[in-house]
């Protein structure tokens, strides 16, 4: 379960996770969320009540049986809380601060954004595996909408690299794309797997998520 801070005060998330946790839903992930001038409703409004590392606090404190209020609750609820790093942040240094503070907070592992240059995210994977902080590897098919909204400034997450962009806009024919991107996902995989530097892989597909048991299938998961 992915929870918000952009979209939820905290007693919604509160009442979010106590009601996952009742129908067995104990893995959550953290993210204080993107703003909304990358999303297509960009005339909602940022809640932001809680920020990511404020929302794991948060939980941490209901596993103690305290909502978010303050009051006792009846049982305490256990999770697996995750939160979202990246990388390939620039500077890396800023970007580490705010990591140690959800560190501190209390995570059990970290999804990264999507990783598009391995040996860039070397030197990250490698610290936080010799810290025993379990990672999760983000990876994403490029689709002809993420070259769309590239172009246009409003693609999320990390920027997709100049080298991948001319090798993808070079192919004639949606087909010829999307298989070359497939072929870029699979390499990907491999290369994270060999480095036996992260605990599992998370497969962004967007809208050609029908692309994702031929993926996971070429390679070898």
């Amino acid at each position: 379960l992915s929870i918000s801070c952009r979209d939820r005060n905290r007693i919604a998330i509160c009442s979010d996770l106590l009601g996952a946790y009742v129908h067995g839903v104990m893995n959550i992930l953290c993210v204080t969320g993107d703003f909304l001038s990358f999303g297509d409703a960009r005339d909602s409004k940022c809640v932001y009540d809680l920020d990511s590392v404020q929302a794991i606090d948060m939980i941490r404190k209901m596993e103690k049986g305290i909502d978010a209020g303050g009051n006792k609750l009846d049982g305490n609820p256990e999770f697996c809380i995750g939160c979202v790093s990246n990388p390939h942040a620039r500077p890396m240094e800023v970007h580490m601060l705010k990591l140690e503070k959800k560190l501190r907070a209390g995570i059990d592992f970290i999804i990264t954004l999507d990783i598009f240059d391995f040996e860039t995210s070397r030197p990250f994977l490698e610290e936080m595996k010799q810290r025993g902080i379990n990672v999760i590897a983000g990876v994403k098919l490029i689709t002809s909408e993420d070259l769309h909204l590239m172009e246009r400034g409003r693609l999320s997450g990390n920027p997709i690299p100049d080298r991948m962009l001319e090798r993808l806009r070079g192919i004639k024919g949606l087909d010829n794309m999307i298989s070359e991107s497939i072929e870029l996902t699979i390499d990907m995989i491999n290369k994270i797997r060999e480095s036996a530097l992260c605990k599992g892989i998370n497969i962004s597909a967007g809208s050609k998520m029908e692309k994702l048991p031929y993926i996971i299938d070429k390679a070898g998961l």
